[in-house]
């Protein structure tokens, strides 16, 4: 490539004016140094040791390098430039823009396009990790409801369970109460039954033994009454 624009490149230092031919370089007219110019985006061009075509080039420079100006001619058309490695050398102004050529503008909007890709990318793999973390924490709340519903549920079951209790409490002590209760009166009848018992079987003894009694006091009175019968049937 540095061959094909070898010979333009000659050319184009062939077309500086002539005073670049004379013995000694003409007096170089200063102008402040700094900023920043680029090879245009034409072809190679030569970068010499001083302003003029008598002067050895020192190197080809290619479309596009970066160069820092050190200071321009405007007599001889030439401007004192360094590149980016730190070589020093003289080039034709003409072939020199203020910004870069198209090419290294493509080629860094294609690097600033790589960036954009790359953080965009990045980007969509941080929306897709919080995508699945927020669906994560999702189910894990989820997860959380259903067993807080569980055992809020399993709560309810034993506060039901807690007062049919309590109540089967109070129901088994009023049975106990009315059990005692009836025991008390259950004694109570069973002693009154036996004393009722108890009076009748005397109630019979005393009537037995009145019978008995009776019996007796007749046995002993008959004899006198049939003798006293037998009296007066003879009297």
């Amino acid at each position: 490539m540095g061959v094909l624009f070898a010979g333009p490149a000659l050319a184009a230092d062939a077309t500086a004016p002539a005073s670049n031919t004379t013995a000694a370089q003409p007096q170089a007219v200063a102008t402040p140094s700094g900023g920043v110019r680029y090879v245009t985006d034409q072809f190679k061009i030569t970068m010499r040791q001083g302003a003029g075509l008598r002067y050895q080039i020192v190197r080809m420079l290619s479309t596009g390098d970066r160069l820092q100006v050190v200071q321009q001619d405007a007599q001889s058309g030439y401007t004192e430039v360094r590149t980016q490695d730190g070589a020093q050398g003289w080039v034709l102004t003409r072939y020199l823009m203020n910004h870069p050529t198209a090419r290294a503008q493509l080629a860094q909007a294609r690097q600033s396009l790589d960036q954009v890709n790359a953080k965009l990318k990045a980007t969509a793999d941080t929306l897709s990790q919080t995508q699945d973390a927020l669906k994560a924490k999702t189910q894990a709340e989820a997860d959380l409801q259903g067993r807080y519903d569980a055992l809020k549920k399993q709560y309810d079951n034993l506060r039901a369970t807690a007062k049919n209790a309590v109540a089967v409490a109070d129901e088994n002590r009023t049975l106990k109460l009315r059990t005692a209760t009836l025991s008390k009166r259950l004694s109570a009848v069973s002693s009154e039954n036996e004393t009722l018992k108890n009076t009748g079987l005397l109630r019979w003894f005393m009537a037995g033994g009145g019978v008995l009694l009776v019996g007796l006091i007749l046995g002993l009175l008959m004899p006198h009454l049939v003798r006293r019968r037998r009296d007066n049937w003879f009297s």
